[in-house]
């Protein structure tokens, strides 16, 4: 029979319908599709099929064959699945009243919008719409409710995989193209199990994180610290790999997954770049201080040639004064004032040469000390920094997963 089976064709056919989930095969995040394991049941009244159970040994039941009934066309607006994916029961039981009751199992693919914002901690909500495709006269009711729809789903449920069934509700409104056809809405409401990637991701990039705090106690001597925060920064690039091929590449908010691994990764950067101009600073510091040593040796030596040369000629001076001195006794004052202003300023650049050794020891002394202690200070400020940082983050995430939206 293919016409509506009603007496007057003005009559509603009222359909009550059932969709239980009993399995999640698959959630496709970057298709953002899921597919599951449905089973549907309809019932609605067959006005040319009624009888008295007591004229017929009180049989109320009969298995007919599909073919041989109206079955109404309905439709899951939301599939996307394979033609072949449904199964449907060969037979219909029909009541002594007059009632039809069909049976469905279908491998349902549906497209479903995804909030990745707290994956992996997330919560999705799948809507599925249920309507009729070709008649006007068919008024779809749900059969049962909300609760027992959820229950029977979470009993029967064969799959326990990485979602779980949280609740399915549903929901019956009017479509807003007809006045008369109904739409049934379910809601399928999913909770992903987070071990797997807090095991594979969320735990490793934090304990790279508390590796790098760690680096800080290296010493720069060797270049070490430097190799390893470089090892470091290579472990989380490859993390980050793995995370692309999770996430859809369409989303508009960046998930918090996503920001967890680019500010683990941009704060390991930093701590990499301080790093080396910590080291900078240390080799800086070593160069000046072999150039301040090779100086004030130089010095010490130009110094003692100076001292020894002086001495030398102050010698050959006395000794020639001697066979004169009765030649510059005879000699008039003119020339006593000026070996006076002379031996003035033989004193004066004596003195100035002292005072330019003692600068020169000073400076040899304080510059290399210098950049050492500005690479211990940068260090030490730069650490407390990171710290406070890394952990004002960190409880940013914490509360952002937990209590976000």
């Amino acid at each position: 029979m293919n016409a509506r089976p009603v007496w007057n064709w003005t009559t509603t056919t009222v359909v009550l319908i059932d969709v239980f989930v009993y399995g999640i095969i698959e959630v496709n995040e970057k298709a953002q599709t899921i597919t599951c394991l449905a089973w549907s049941t309809m019932t609605w009244k067959n006005e040319f099929l009624f009888w008295n159970p007591s004229n017929f040994c009180g049989i109320y039941t009969v298995a007919v064959p599909r073919k041989m009934l109206w079955h109404p066309d309905l439709l899951i607006h939301e599939d996307v699945s394979e033609s072949g994916a449904t199964l449907k029961a060969p037979y219909a039981d029909v009541s002594a009243a007059g009632y039809v009751t069909g049976t469905n199992i279908r491998r349902l693919s549906a497209t479903c919008p995804m909030n990745l914002y707290k994956f992996p901690f997330d919560v999705q909500t799948c809507t599925f719409s249920v309507s009729s495709l070709t008649y006007e006269g068919i008024h779809l009711e749900p059969l049962s409710n909300s609760s027992f729809l959820a229950l029977i789903s979470d009993k029967n449920m064969v799959t326990k995989g990485e979602w779980e069934l949280t609740n399915l509700s549903v929901v019956q409104s009017k479509d807003i193209n007809s006045s008369t056809k109904t739409v049934i809405l379910y809601e399928l409401t999913l909770a992903r199990r987070p071990m797997l990637y807090v095991m594979n991701l969320i735990l490793p990039l934090f304990y790279f994180l508390l590796l790098d705090i760690a680096s800080f106690f290296i010493g720069n001597a060797r270049g070490e610290k430097l190799a390893f925060k470089v090892t470091l920064l290579l472990s989380v690039s490859v993390l980050l790999l793995i995370l692309q091929d999770m996430l859809p590449s369409t989303m508009d908010q960046l998930p918090l997954i996503a920001l967890y691994s680019i500010c683990i990764f941009s704060l390991m950067t930093i701590s990499l770049l301080e790093a080396m101009l910590v080291s900078y600073l240390l080799d800086l510091d070593g160069s000046v201080s072999k150039t301040g040593a090779a100086s004030s040796s130089s010095s010490a030596e130009a110094q003692t040639e100076d001292g020894c040369q002086k001495e030398s000629g102050r010698g050959a001076d006395r000794l020639e004064v001697r066979p004169e001195k009765e030649e510059k006794l005879s000699e008039g004052p003119g020339e006593a004032l000026a070996m006076k202003m002379l031996l003035q300023e033989l004193k004066i650049t004596h003195q100035e040469m002292i005072s330019n050794y003692r600068r020169d020891q000073n400076q040899s002394q304080t510059k290399p000390g210098y950049y050492l202690r500005l690479a211990r200070t940068i260090d030490l400020v730069f650490f407390v920094l990171y710290l406070l940082s890394n952990t004002s983050f960190l409880i940013y995430m914490f509360f952002e997963w937990n209590y976000g939206l």
